[in-house]
């Protein structure tokens, strides 16, 4: 078994990229009382604004009120609920502005990732301006991760670096996490010294860059990053206890993958 197939392992600890929170919806038409009800509820904990929303919300509330709500439900994590409420609105309104976004990511965070991506791409093949498409690029690119297909999930994951108006953090991680699933060690490797530049205390990082190293059978530049890292200030038991072991270790038995 490749090395760099044990650091499948560690991607776990790779946080999810995108939380369920969309843009606010464009303004559209709200009755006087929908406006003050609005105003309340954004000074209300979100446990006391459901309870306001459900007596207030009904089929003829307008589509600004109904988004407010499914955007409610996330806050909660009742998803199911969110889910519900936008498919509703989506109903009634079907280009309601970021009613799609949300749902697509609602239905990532239910792991429903065939119908993630299937909304994504309808999403994208679309001319509408209301979406940010680096986010529809980066989502698809999160399902397409999840449903095991890393080929195509690191051509969206480009797609949406390019097109973002500024560096992203996360859509590194999501890159490097499609270089690993399709087993690039060499270019993951790189890419997560580029992401160690401004994260030195990241433990995920530092091990795929000392398993590169392992696998080159170079032992030396192995012992000599988990060395470094430790200097960066990462205090994580794993890599103390891997450089304790790199330095006891004879070069010729560290083929053995990072536990």
């Amino acid at each position: 078994m490749s090395a760099m197939r044990s650091l499948l392992l560690i991607l776990t600890l790779l946080s999810p990229v995108l939380a369920a929170v969309s843009p606010a919806p464009s303004p559209t038409t709200v009755t006087a009382a929908e406006s003050q009800l609005l105003e309340r509820l954004r000074g209300l904990p979100p446990e006391q604004a459901e309870k306001e929303l459900q007596t207030a919300l009904t089929p003829s509330s307008s589509p600004a009120l109904r988004y407010t709500a499914a955007q409610l439900a996330c806050r909660l994590g009742d998803y199911s609920l969110a889910e519900t409420r936008l498919r509703r609105l989506l109903a009634d309104h079907p280009d309601f502005p970021h009613a799609r976004l949300l749902l697509a990511q609602t239905l990532a965070t239910l792991r429903r990732h065939q119908e993630t991506a299937a909304l994504l791409r309808e999403l994208l093949g679309r001319a509408h301006d209301d979406e940010p498409r680096h986010t529809l690029w980066a989502l698809l690119a999160q399902s397409l991760l999840e449903l095991g297909q890393p080929l195509p999930a690191e051509t969206a994951i480009r797609n949406a670096i390019a097109l973002a108006p500024e560096p992203q953090d996360a859509y590194l991680r999501l890159l490097l996490r499609a270089l690993l699933d399709q087993r690039r060690g060499e270019e993951a490797a790189a890419l997560a010294r580029q992401l160690l530049r401004d994260a030195p205390t990241d433990t995920t990082l530092w091990l795929i860059a000392i398993q590169r190293e392992l696998d080159l059978s170079h032992h030396d530049r192995a012992a000599a990053l988990a060395e470094l890292a430790i200097r960066a200030g990462n205090r994580d038991p794993q890599l103390t206890r891997l450089r304790e072991r790199l330095l006891q270790t004879p070069p010729t038995q560290t083929h053995t993958p990072i536990p």
